[in-house]
């Protein structure tokens, strides 16, 4: 039995698997998100008004459509490009010796490979240069903050000063928190609750009072992974 040709067959389908998901949501999510932006049809979060960045972990362009042209960054590709359909990192990617069999379907190598994350990486860096605790709030809508994508969800944490999380019910608030606290801890979440302001805020409220709030301040970033 020829591993390496098994391992690159499974590789390739999964290029292939992913050009497939790219032409799916192009015909028949991005063109109805742009009929929807054509129309002014969509139920837009207000919570967004003074958005000066996003971090979507999605393929599709629905926030910069429907919500604003500001600087977006696809951390996994978009369909335009390559995009990154793989699995997490494990406990072996962290050993002195790493296994590098199955390297080719872990996040953090396609991410390299297809450097979907060059632009965030290099704004990433300016923003810790030009650090102020004045100016760096944290929007989170959509995203299920699952450990899965723990490497992200700590860098945007730890650069902000102020975190607000947007939930659609106390079931899914509930689950945040337990998510968070599988991240950082115990110690680290209630500390973050302390230090950075972490709120938990329903969809359903009107944000203008949110909104107004951040007018004239820089919210650096929403990390959105609700739209597909």
């Amino acid at each position: 039995m020829n591993k390496k040709k098994i391992i690159d067959t499974l590789a390739n389908a999964v290029l292939e698997l992913a050009e497939g998901l790219k032409l799916y949501l192009k015909y028949f999510v991005e063109n109805v998100v742009n009929i929807i932006a054509e129309e002014g049809s969509a139920e837009l979060c207000k919570a967004f008004t003074y958005t000066d960045y996003v971090v979507t972990l999605n393929y599709t362009n629905t926030f910069e459509k429907l919500y604003s042209s500001v600087q977006t960054f696809h951390f996994h590709g978009d369909v335009s490009n390559k995009i990154v359909l793989g699995i997490n990192p494990d406990e072996s990617d962290k050993l002195k010796t790493v296994d590098t069999t199955f390297i080719q379907f872990k996040k953090y190598h396609q991410r390299t490979l297809f450097e979907t994350d060059t632009a965030y990486i290099r704004w990433l860096r300016e923003k810790r240069d030009e650090r102020s605790v004045e100016d760096n709030h944290l929007l989170v809508m959509g995203h299920s903050l699952d450990v899965t994508d723990k490497d992200i969800i700590t860098e945007l944490f730890d650069l902000a000063n102020d975190v607000t999380i947007l939930y659609h019910s106390k079931e899914v608030q509930s689950d945040y928190i337990a998510n968070l606290v599988r991240i950082f801890g115990m110690d680290k979440f209630l500390l973050f609750r302390r230090e950075k302001n972490l709120t938990f805020l329903p969809l359903d409220m009107d944000f203008t009072e949110f909104s107004e709030t951040r007018a004239g301040n820089q919210l650096f970033d929403a990390f959105a992974d609700t739209f597909v």
